[in-house]
């Protein structure tokens, strides 16, 4: 059952040159998209939820149950159980509605030491996925391009103006752009991209700020985002864009 759930695993690009500076940030781009079934222990109770990202990091959580950020939760995937620690312990740090409330996602971080994490579930399918440390040294990643593509973007906390950036590079799996305003990590904002040449708009794609650097050419800043929820057409939209710029580079 694990190896055919394994299978719908999609969008996980062979290494290539890192596009980005901070090996952190690099670390937390690295994930891989699946679908895994879980449960989620939040204290004496227990609800049913899927990962539908997994990284060496943490897993985003998908659910029928709202979750708090901050919150401690235990989770286990119910398809693994071949692991001395069927539990793993993890840390809320995000956490909104979808699908007008229909559904919830969560981004929960291991709360774990790397020695408890090796004799979990967690351990196990990071291998499976070819996401443990090794494949990090490697520089496994997803594909980044060059390019200058039109984006808006608006706060998903308080709404307010849209901002009109460009970004320096584009993935499936975030961006990097270069603004004026000031931006801070841990914000979480909707995404318009493009229209670009002949490609339509994508979006509104909510997506995070990792950081905020001084731009070498100027006053400007650079910031990386990474996008927090893509539906199938919406990774196929992005797919488009990425295809077109390799070919304009």
């Amino acid at each position: 059952m694990l190896r055919r759930l394994l299978t719908t695993i999609r969008d996980f690009f062979l290494p290539r040159k890192a596009r980005l500076q901070d090996p952190a940030e690099r670390r937390q781009l690295v994930r891989v998209r699946c679908r895994i079934p879980i449960q989620i222990r939040v204290g004496e109770r227990t609800i049913s939820g899927w990962v539908v990202d997994m990284g060496v990091q943490g897993i985003r959580v998908r659910t029928g149950e709202g979750l708090k950020k901050g919150q401690a939760v235990a989770i286990r995937a119910t398809v693994s159980q071949q692991s001395s620690q069927a539990w793993v312990n993890c840390r809320i740090m995000w956490a909104r509605p979808v699908e007008n409330g229909k559904h919830y996602l969560a981004g929960a971080r291991f709360h774990e030491t790397r020695e408890n994490l090796r004799r979990t579930w967690v351990h196990r399918l990071l291998r499976e996925l070819g996401l443990n440390e090794n494949s990090l040294r490697e520089r496994r990643e997803f594909i980044r391009v060059n390019g200058r593509v039109p984006v808006r973007m608006q706060s998903l906390r308080d709404g307010g103006p849209v901002q009109a950036v460009e970004t320096l590079n584009l993935g499936v799996a975030g961006l990097l752009l270069r603004t004026t305003r000031p931006l801070y990590p841990g914000e979480h904002y909707n995404c318009w991209i493009g229209p670009w040449g002949k490609l339509p708009e994508v979006g509104p794609i909510p997506a995070e700020v990792l950081s905020c650097r001084p731009d070498p050419g100027g006053s400007a800043s650079q910031v990386p985002l990474r996008f927090l929820e893509l539906e199938e057409d919406g990774v196929r939209e992005l797919g488009r864009y990425v295809l077109t710029l390799l070919k304009e580079v």
